[in-house]
């Protein structure tokens, strides 16, 4: 979720840091060097319940970055730095 945080802070739509995440969670199932993963015994099957469940979590907390960088209290000043190391 940290990701998520950061790349909508960083201005990518909800739906692309949805789809980016979606992406990740692919890759990362049925890959047997990521064994302490528990994604990574997953076939199709299981990804897409997950991502199915998980997928709108994501675009949900990336519309609403700011107000869950409130809810942390990361202020302003460190969001723009934030945003400014992902973007320059």
């Amino acid at each position: 979720m940290v990701v998520t945080l950061l790349l909508a802070n960083a201005g990518v739509p909800p739906e692309h840091v949805a789809a980016d995440w979606a992406q990740s969670v692919r890759e990362v199932a049925g890959r047997g060097e990521h064994a302490d993963d528990r994604q990574s015994t997953w076939d199709e099957a299981p990804v897409e319940a997950f991502r199915a469940e998980a997928v709108p979590v994501a675009q949900e907390a990336a519309a609403d970055v700011d107000r869950l960088l409130d809810v942390i209290a990361l202020d302003e000043d460190t969001r723009r730095r934030l945003r400014d190391l992902l973007v320059t």
